[in-house]
């Protein structure tokens, strides 16, 4: 395995100038690396794992443990048996688990898949609640975009169980009482009754049909309205707010998906590769925490359970609240002095990494406080500002890219004037001299944080006087250049107080599907294209065979451009 791992980076240079010579490259199926082995070395011509195949019967198996490993955990910490979880669904998620999470949903409702002599599931068989042993529990479903593109078919076959499952024994049914309850209550808000009817059975949301993300990952970053959870969980549900079922696609209704939500006891994701966890992306805690915020709003507050199946190692699947999840990984990677030692050697991109790390952390704890822990920013202090390990981070940085050692210390102000964790009045003191010096030195970075959070800039105003060793003249050119670069103004300027902008509402085109977006009568300028056929000059016939490659040299040089201007940038994974 280690000699295959080693052996990928020439492989992909090989498999690169390969396939820009046109010929054949050997396929091998994608995946993670320590779940799916085969897939490395890389290098080759990658192909998914066949999704008309999902949920496979191993899936089916690994689901109901996961299933009864989730209710009993619930059971133990609050003493009954939720009756409605969500889940979040990912393609590559789904495609690398091959329908874990799909079967495991499948249980909880109690419905059992039947598979055909292809190994296709093509129908079901609803379990007796005596059988089951327990009462059916209704499942919400919330999809990535690339999930409704890419795996359409797993979206209709979850609505025909679900629909199985809500016909069965009326009994203690969960599922066929919460699907009345909201047929009334849409139809008593104006909807209309046949529609109530099917935004109720629906129980798949996403956001608009060519649109992707959650909507929420912009504004949990700039956190200066961190206080309005209620606004949070409006753009969630407004952005993810589309049911999809056999009878609507990507139908848009805001209040149907609250109603949905209502009564959500648990949340559910999966981690199945070990590539990626859920810090160095935004997009977990867009997806899982967006429906942590909106799960709240429509709850008054009551925060779910939160869960993450880590199927990561065959044989070794478990049920993790986030809470041990986020922490194992802030001390397995960021908080890891040998992790760092290799991010350092990555030069500006490394650095850009640990910030993504340290502002999806933040992400985390914009939308799920209750599951976050004040050590993990104490922490993160040491490790980075302090250097706790010697590891020279401040001249790493200050030599690589010092606007992110300046976005550390700011996000970890910001927590501090939130008071999500405050700091020793030395540490907040060292954070507050260096962050003005920073600035001072090289600017402001303009991360969200620090020019699109005006409360922080006020924050900064006021500690920095109470702050020995940092004079006046300092504090009045931070003012000056920070002013500057938001307003375009010196501070001195009347009228260059930043404006707060505080639209929690994405713009009403952004609400539309994208062809509604298209501009309607636009007037095409432009050159009209003319064939002409030139005569080349003669060529020996060997030349003609075997092309010189200074194309594809060129391409590669450019692509290494474009690598390169690239790096540093977040990774973000299939979802």
């Amino acid at each position: 395995w280690i000699e295959n791992l080693r052996a990928s980076p020439a492989m992909e240079m090989r498999g690169w100038s390969t396939v820009l010579a046109g010929k054949y490259l050997a396929s091998a199926s994608t995946g993670d690396p320590l779940r799916t082995p085969s897939s490395i070395p890389s290098g080759r011509n990658l192909h998914d794992f066949d999704p008309a195949l999902i949920p496979t019967k191993a899936a089916w198996e690994m689901g109901k443990k996961l299933g009864d490993d989730m209710l009993a955990r619930f059971k133990r910490e609050r003493g009954h048996v939720p009756e409605k979880i969500s889940m979040v669904l990912w393609y590559g998620e789904t495609i690398r688990h091959q329908g874990a999470m799909e079967s495991e949903a499948l249980y909880l409702m109690g419905v059992e898949p039947k598979w055909n002599s292809r190994g296709i599931v093509d129908s079901f068989r609803v379990i007796p609640e005596a059988e089951l042993g327990r009462p059916r529990i209704d499942v919400v479903f919330t999809i990535a975009g690339i999930y409704r593109d890419g795996l359409a078919d797993k979206i209709l076959l979850l609505d025909k169980a679900s629909k199985l499952a809500a016909a069965a024994e009326r009994g203690n049914n969960a599922i066929q009482r919460h699907t009345d309850e909201i047929t009334k209550q849409l139809t008593t808000d104006g909807v209309d009754a046949t529609l109530a009817a099917k935004l109720a059975s629906a129980r798949t949301f996403g956001s608009a049909p060519g649109d992707y993300g959650a909507g929420i990952s912009k504004i949990a970053k700039q956190s200066k309205d961190a206080g309005n959870a209620a606004g949070v969980a409006d753009v969630y549900t407004n952005f993810m707010g589309h049911a999809y079922s056999a009878d609507l696609w990507g139908q848009q209704n805001q209040k149907a998906f609250q109603q949905h939500l209502t009564g959500n006891e648990a949340i559910l994701h999966s981690r199945s590769t070990s590539v990626y966890g859920v810090l160095d992306n935004d997009d977990f805690f867009e997806f899982a925490g967006g429906l942590n915020v909106a799960s709240k709003a429509a709850n008054g507050g009551a925060a779910p359970a939160f869960y993450v199946n880590d199927v990561r190692r065959r044989g070794r699947e478990s049920v993790e609240g986030i809470q041990t999840f986020i922490a194992n990984e802030l001390n397995g990677r960021y908080w890891n002095p040998k992790w760092i030692e290799e991010m350092k050697k990555g030069g500006y991109a490394g650095a850009r990494e640990i910030i993504d790390n340290l502002e999806n952390l933040y992400g985390w704890q914009m939308t799920s406080a209750e599951h976050m822990d004040g050590t993990f920013w104490q922490n993160s202090y040491d490790v980075y500002v302090a250097d706790k390990h010697g590891l020279e981070l401040e001249k790493f940085f200050e030599k690589e890219n010092p606007h992110v050692r300046q976005m550390m210390l700011a996000r970890m102000l910001e927590v501090d004037r939130q008071g999500v964790h405050k700091f020793s009045d030395a540490d907040r003191a060292r954070l507050v001299r260096e962050y003005v010096t920073s600035v001072n030195r090289v600017g402001v970075s303009c991360s969200a944080n620090t020019c699109g959070n005006a409360k922080l800039l006020d924050y900064v105003r006021t500690e920095a006087p109470l702050i020995s060793g940092l004079g006046q003249m300092e504090l009045q050119k931070y003012m000056q250049t920070v002013t500057r670069a938001t307003t375009g103004r010196p501070a001195s300027q009347p009228g260059s107080r930043i404006t707060e902008v505080s639209r929690w509402q994405s713009p009403p085109a952004m609400n539309q599907p994208a062809q509604n977006r298209a501009s309607k009568v636009q007037p095409v300028t432009g050159y009209r294209m003319e064939e002409k056929i030139l005569s080349a000059p003669a060529q020996s016939s060997s030349d003609n065979l075997h092309p010189q490659p200074y194309g594809y040299l060129l391409l590669a040089g450019l692509v290494g451009a474009g690598i390169v201007r690239e790096v540093g940038r977040s990774k973000t994974p299939a979802r």
